[in-house]
């Protein structure tokens, strides 16, 4: 997709149009997958147990339309791509086909094959239309419909809020939800900021509108009252920061924040350093239930990893393990409704076992690695923010399974991982028809032809 532009700091029009439709798609189609549309908001945000065993059984039908919308979406992306264009970069490609591969595979050893095909059709789908929609958009585009998506959906859930008469920010008990569980607004609240920040640091036109949509971002994170959000927002900014440095600051400001992290660690430990309730209760959000079992995270992965002992190596199959006997099983050592093991990597091990661990770990830390040396060669907002939302979403996951759900966030970051592992070849230079360096010939490919960098959106 090769266009040109005229307005320093504007889309091109071929690209507005595209960005525009993707972020309808998108926004559409996971308003049906994820949020509350056919069933009231519930006021503790817990899901029963007999729900979620009478949805794992009978489906959503909301949902697999909304699936078959953005596989065929996808398809339309990819019929109107350049195929001539079209080239691996590196192992990246064979990595993430493996993990599909692996995952369709494991029906032959799935424990229960009816939910198995069920789950790998969502797969296939959400595949799809990533592949699609990564191959259409540059990075910088989409982050910008990253930006568009998550923004309305913090605006939707205010509204929700207010016609529900729940939007009370100054109780202490609140946490803003809007048409979903805190934690998942929360993800909407951070990406929502990191794609601002993002674009606000390479973009001039619209850099106050930006600021302040990263602000309002912020603090409607705080509000969620996410603690693991919160905390992987605040990692994966430190992380962007870290990489857009010279290469002598990283590694002073590595090893100081190595240093502190390590002092901190063991002052605690020891009992060198009283921590005072009240910083205690700031760390915690004000939350403290569950602190020291997190959530009840510890004794689940207890008791999952017991479950998955014999299966080490193949896991349940893609989908199988939470049929409504683990559901039950697992929501009695929780005391609530679980559909998830908490963690992405655990509940990837249930799932597909160890070779879909290791296959999908290394798939993320080769793409961090990668764009976090295009970062450093390039100017590009799209390259921090999908750099950005990968250092996000690799330690949220060390909490929460979302990253491997086929969710809305997972669905964006896929489609960066999509455009990352099968850039299309750009015909024109960067630079106005100068030869490029080695550095940033390795980056060709991730967007539009520009004249100058700094005019993309």
């Amino acid at each position: 997709m090769h266009v040109t532009t005229t307005n320093a700091g504007s889309l091109p029009q071929a690209g507005a149009a595209m960005v525009l439709l993707a972020a309808l798609v998108i926004g559409g189609a996971f308003l049906m997958i994820e949020h509350y549309i056919t069933a009231p908001r519930s006021d503790d945000f817990a899901a029963q147990t007999q729900d979620i065993q009478t949805a794992t059984v009978e489906g959503n039908s909301l949902r697999q339309l909304a699936f078959v919308t953005l596989a065929l979406f996808g398809a339309v992306c990819l019929a109107c791509a350049d195929r001539q264009s079209l080239r691996f970069r590196g192992l990246l490609p064979l990595l993430l086909l493996f993990y599909l591969a692996w995952c369709l595979a494991s029906t032959a050893w799935a424990s229960d094959i009816p939910l198995t095909i069920r789950r790998l059709g969502a797969l296939v789908c959400f595949s799809i239309g990533a592949v699609g929609v990564g191959r259409q958009l540059s990075l910088r585009q989409l982050c910008v419909t990253a930006l568009c998506v998550t923004t309305t959906y913090a605006f939707l859930g205010v509204l929700v809020e207010l016609r529900l008469d729940a939007f009370h920010p100054w109780n202490g008990e609140y946490r803003f939800a809007g048409s979903v569980h805190p934690n998942l607004q929360a993800s909407y609240c951070a990406v929502l900021c990191l794609a601002a920040i993002c674009l606000a640091s390479r973009q001039t036109a619209v850099r106050p509108l930006l600021i302040g949509l990263a602000v309002l971002g912020g603090g409607f994170l705080l509000l969620t009252k996410s603690r693991t959000t919160t905390m992987a927002f605040l990692v994966a900014l430190a992380a962007l920061g870290w990489v857009r440095s010279p290469s002598r600051r990283q590694i002073t400001a590595g090893l100081l924040f190595g240093g502190l992290a390590l002092a901190l660690v063991l002052a605690v430990l020891l009992g060198c350093m009283d921590l005072g309730g009240s910083l205690v209760d700031v760390a915690l959000m004000g939350r403290s239930e569950g602190a020291v079992s997190l959530t009840g995270r510890i004794p689940l992965w207890i008791e999952l990893f017991d479950c998955v002992r014999d299966r080490l190596l193949f896991g349940f199959g893609y989908g199988s393990f939470w049929d409504p006997e683990h559901v039950l099983t697992a929501s009695a050592v929780v005391g609530s409704g679980v559909s998830h093991a908490h963690s992405a990597y655990m509940e990837t091990l249930v799932n597909v076992g160890l070779v879909g661990v290791v296959t999908l770990t290394f798939a993320v830390a080769l793409a961090i690695g990668r764009t976090a040396r295009e970062c450093r060669h390039t100017r590009d907002a799209g390259c921090d923010f999908l750099f950005a939302l990968l250092a996000y979403g690799a330690f949220q996951s060390l909490l929460e399974s979302m990253f491997v759900d086929t969710a809305c966030i997972p669905f964006l970051t896929a489609c960066g991982l999509a455009r990352l592992a099968l850039a299309p070849a750009d015909a024109a230079p960067r630079d106005g028809g100068h030869q490029r360096g080695a550095d940033e010939h390795a980056f060709s490919g991730y967007g539009p032809s520009y004249p100058c960098r700094d005019s993309q959106p």
